[in-house]
Parts: structure tokens; C-alpha cells; sequence
């Protein structure tokens, strides 16, 4: 707690603790190199409680990152922005013309969707010195709510529409321009990138590229343009790739579209590129079990050589192989189970630590480890254990009780 609040870096809290960590177990080196008494099985309780809490972080931190990373295609495109095909028509359409489109293909496609008319213009901003693209949506069609799952970043409750001389920002947008709710933020927009202040009115949650929303009254009055709504956002009922193509082709044959898209293509393509994701993950699970495995098996054979006239006096005593084993493998328990809990700070750091550094300004992650990692976690470290162990009980097996005593102490 005291170096969080002097610090306040994930990175500089994680190195310091790593550092600490490392001395104490130099420390133990050279105080078993000097003094007599202090035995290699010291070092080695030391070495095992630091070896199985970096296991412990590299296992936190790659179900960590599934965690912040794995769901947030299917947040952003099923809760936030619900529709699966945006289609832009010509200039010449008015909005009634584009409401009688809509009407028309919802009859003539045969497929069940919700609509809204949009008016989708582009700007661009440049908070904290980046210059970014960013896409608006101005309407005052009351299906916007239907589309659209706009809710506030803090609370989580849900947003309405902007009212008039107010917008609605993304939530990376807002970070990127350190702006909240009440606060003014400023857009570059037309080809002379000339200045547009708006007054934020809410942030929303939002995952994937940046997003302002008004009413057509804001748009006006800062934009100085008039609005031309040119765009139906379509939600259907399935929400597959087939039954937007349906839509699209209905349109496109009957009206003139400038363009289509949908949403299952970009949603597909983000997917893949997060899926990347899990061979990390996996990379970094396969690398916290040969860690676990390289210190437990090390350091046991270490203990169980050190100890080799105690576990030979247990067999002459008519100790059977499983109280025998128990012996040494009770004790890595309690070991592993210390190492756990020094591992779960480390976890948390080096998860902030990776997911600041993956960060990218069109792309916000929900940065967080679930309950049920934490558990996984444990159930890893717990298995890697166990294995060590039974490995090491068939070596306990193989001592030789008579050779083991007479051996000089």
C-alpha cells in the first residue's frame, strides 16, 4: 500500500517488488554460504515460495488477459453497437424516402429487423497530441435507442440519446482528452480541420474506434450544416451475415446506395486478430508450468537429498510409502500455498503492467481479472505440485535404508 501511494505505477510498484524479492533470496545465499547452521534446504524454502509466485503471476496474468481481452468483440457488437448493416444512400433521398426504403425491404427481403435513419459524418481529433479519426452519429429517430446501447462508463446504467447542445463521447475518446461529463471537447472537421466545440453530456461505454453522438439541432448549430440523414442502420433478428446480405441485396437492386457494410465482416476480422491473443496466452501458461516444474523439482530433489537419513529412519520405523511421502510432500504443500499468496500481488502488477503495454488508442479493454481466474490459478499451481510429487514419491521409493544410515551425517 505505502509504495502504491508514493509510486502509483503499476510497472515501478511491480519492478520494486521484484527487486525485494530477488535480495531476500540472494540474501539466503549468502547467509547459507557463511553460516554453518543455515542449510540448503533454507535456501531452497526461500527459492520455491519466489519461484512458485512468479508462477502464480504468469498465471494470473494470462487469464488476466483473456479476461480484458477475450469478450470485448462480443460486448461491442452485440450490447453497444446492436446493428449488423449500415447502408448509405444517394444524396437525392429525403428521410421519408429513406423510412419508405426501410419499410419496403423489411417486406420485400422477408427478413424481421429494426432500423434507424442516421445522418454518419467524420472528424477528426487530436487529444493528448494524436491526431485520430472518429465517426458521428447524428439523429432524432427514436429507434436510436433500439441500435444503439449506449451506457455510462462509470455507472453502467443506461444512457438516452443526447439532448440538444450536448453529445454523447466514447469513453477512449474521453480519456484521450481528459474531458468528462459537463466538460468541452474539441473536434477537427472538414478538409480546413477548423475547430468544433461541444459540450460533452454524457460518456459512454464503448470498446472498438471513437464515436460522437448528437442530435441534428447540436449538429447545426456547431457544424453549421443541415441535416441530411442518408444512412439506415439495420439490427435483424438473427443477426447473421445472410440475412444482412438479404437486406443489402434488396436495397442495392431497388435504390441507389452509395455504399454498404456490415458489421459481421468487421466484427469477424476483430475476432480473429483477438483470437492471436490466445496462443499468447497459452505461450505464457506453458512458461509459468515450466517454471513450477524446474523450481518444485529442483528443490524437493535438493530437500529430499538432504533429508535422505530422516526419510531412511521413517522406513526403518515401518513408516508405509504414503506416510513417507507425505512427509516431505506435506510441507511443499504449505510452501506452495505461501507462494501462491506473494504470487497474487505480483499477478495483479504484472497484469496492469502487460495490459498497459498492448494498449492501443482506437481499441479500450475491460481491464480486470474475474473471481474464477484466480481460482484456475490455484488449481494450476496445484497441479503442477501434485505432479512434482508423485514424481518425487517414486524417488523416495528408491532409497536404500541401509546404505542411507550408514552414509556419515
Amino acid at each position: 500500500i505505502v509504495l502504491w501511494l508514493s509510486y502509483k505505477r503499476f510497472a515501478d510498484v511491480f519492478w520494486i517488488l521484484v527487486s525485494i524479492l530477488s535480495g531476500a533470496l540472494f540474501a539466503l545465499g549468502i547467509i547459507a554460504l557463511f553460516k554453518s547452521s543455515v542449510s540448503l534446504i533454507v535456501l531452497g524454502i526461500g527459492s520455491m515460495i519466489i519461484g512458485i509466485a512468479g508462477c502464480t503471476a504468469l498465471l494470473l496474468t494470462a487469464f488476466g488477459l483473456y479476461d480484458s481481452i477475450c469478450n470485448v468483440v462480443n460486448i461491442q457488437y452485440d450490447d453497444i453497437m446492436k446493428y449488423d448493416l449500415q447502408v448509405m444512400f444517394d444524396d437525392k433521398y429525403r428521410q421519408y424516402e429513406l423510412e419508405d426504403a426501410a419499410n419496403a425491404a423489411l417486406a420485400g427481403s422477408g427478413i424481421n429487423y429494426e432500423y434507424a435513419i442516421v445522418k454518419d459524418d467524420q472528424a477528426k481529433n487530436n487529444g493528448s497530441g494524436y491526431v485520430r479519426d472518429l465517426e458521428m452519429f447524428i439523429s432524432d429517430d427514436p429507434n436510436t435507442s433500439l441500435i444503439f446501447g449506449l451506457t455510462d462508463l462509470k455507472t453502467g446504467e443506461a444512457l438516452p440519446w443526447p439532448a440538444d447542445g450536448e453529445v454523447a463521447v466514447s469513453g477512449k475518446l474521453a480519456e484521450k482528452n481528459n474531458v468528462k461529463a459537463g466538460d468541452t471537447i474539441t473536434l477537427l472537421y472538414g478538409d480546413d480541420e477548423h475547430e468544433v466545440k461541444l459540450k460533452v453530456g454524457s460518456v459512454f461505454t464503448n470498446y472498438t474506434f471513437h464515436y460522437v453522438m448528437m442530435t441534428p439541432a447540436t449538429y447545426r448549430e456547431a457544424f453549421g450544416k443541415p441535416y441530411t440523414p442518408e444512412t439506415i442502420l439495420v439490427k435483424t433478428e438473427t443477426k447473421t451475415s445472410a440475412d444482412s446480405y438479404k437486406v443489402a441485396s434488396y436495397l442495392t437492386d431497388n435504390y441507389n446506395i452509395k455504399t454498404w457494410s456490415s458489421t459481421n465482416d468487421s466484427r469477424e476480422s476483430f475476432a480473429k486478430t483477438m483470437e492471436r491473443m490466445n496462443y499468447v496466452i497459452v505461450l505464457v501458461i506453458a512458461c509459468a508450468a515450466a517454471l513450477a516444474f524446474i523450481v518444485l523439482f529442483n528443490l524437493n530433489n535438493i530437500n529430499i537429498t538432504e533429508r535422505i537419513r530422516e526419510i531412511a529412519t521413517l522406513k526403518v520405523m515401518g513408516f508405509n510409502k504414503v506416510e513417507t511421502g507425505a512427509y516431505v510432500t506435506r510441507e511443499n504443500v504449505i510452501l506452495v500455498l505461501l507462494g501462491f499468496i506473494v504470487g497474487l500481488p505480483l499477478g495483479f502488477l504484472l497484469h496492469r503492467y502487460v495490459m498497459a503495454q498492448i494498449a492501443m488508442d482506437m481499441v479500450t479493454y475491460q481491464v480486470r481479472i474475474v473471481p474464477l481466474s484466480y481460482l484456475y490459478s490455484l488449481a494450476f499451481v496445484l497441479l503442477f505440485s501434485t505432479i512434482v510429487n508423485l514424481i518425487m514419491r517414486a524417488k523416495i521409493e528408491k532409497i536404500d535404508m541401509a546404505e542411507s544410515l550408514k552414509s556419515a551425517e
